[in-house]
């Protein structure tokens, strides 16, 4: 789970992190900017608080100091034009969402063109998607084991109480009086089990966040916290069901 669950904040968060460009026309002004900008926060998908106007002055300045060692730079002409630099969010990072905003956005008058990376980070994608896909399987393996050895403790631990249930089925104890007492231990296991299971899947999701430089959702910890309890509760209350009932049967 947390390895899944860092794979695709760190997909999502690294595609809402790649900058796309707009590159206005020669000559163009306070007002033509003010319309690009106001497109551009509309538009669906785009990140309202990443659009940044870049002047050319400040893209040249920029290149310089990335490139400070080249002296040819220094008095160079500015090639550049004013621009726009922005993100779009993970859901619309895909080569259909992000050609139908360039077509949108090259419509306006003040725009010469709109400039993202096609194609380039699909490698990238594809790897991450296939190590979630890898993390997933592992944690289901992983699951079904703790879910078998689990189901084979509470089943040894019951088989070993036979004489005392057989006991209390002979002196006329109803079943469901036989079976409470294991079921409430039970209970007791599961809120154990799920607690342990809890903190380590914090302390492995707090590692694995602090990695990627993400952020950690209340409602995705809330969600996992749930499921941990619902799997605990269900298996040992199942497992102790299935042991005693067939040390009842067979008495």
């Amino acid at each position: 789970m947390a390895a899944t669950y860092s794979t695709q904040r760190y997909a999502d968060q690294f595609q809402e992190e790649v900058k796309l460009i707009v590159e206005l026309k020669t000559g163009a002004n306070d007002a033509d900017s003010a319309d690009v900008t106001k497109a551009l926060i509309s538009a669906e998908g785009v990140l309202g608080e990443s659009v940044e106007f870049i002047s050319k002055e400040e893209a040249l300045e920029e290149m310089r100091q990335e490139m400070s060692d080249d002296i040819v730079l220094r008095d160079m002409e500015n090639p550049f034009s004013d621009m726009f630099r922005f993100s779009v969010d993970a859901a619309h990072f895909n080569e259909q969402s992000i050609a139908a905003l360039k077509q949108h956005i090259e419509s306006l008058e003040a725009v010469h063109e709109m400039h993202y990376p096609a194609g380039m980070y699909d490698p990238v994608f594809a790897l991450l998607k296939r190590v979630q896909a890898i993390g997933v399987a592992v944690i289901l393996v992983f699951v079904l084991l703790c879910a078998v050895l689990i189901h084979h403790l509470m089943r040894m631990n019951i088989l070993a109480q036979r004489k005392q249930i057989r006991t209390m089925q002979l002196v006329g104890g109803h079943s469901s009086f036989i079976r409470k007492p294991y079921l409430i231990r039970a209970l007791q296991m599961s809120i154990m089990a799920w607690a342990i299971a809890g903190i380590v899947c914090l302390a492995t999701l707090l590692f694995f966040a602090g990695m990627v430089r993400t952020e950690l959702s209340p409602a995705d910890m809330t969600i996992g916290a749930v499921i941990l309890f619902i799997l605990a509760l269900t298996v040992c209350l199942s497992s102790t069901w299935v042991a005693v009932t067939r040390v009842l049967n067979t008495a």
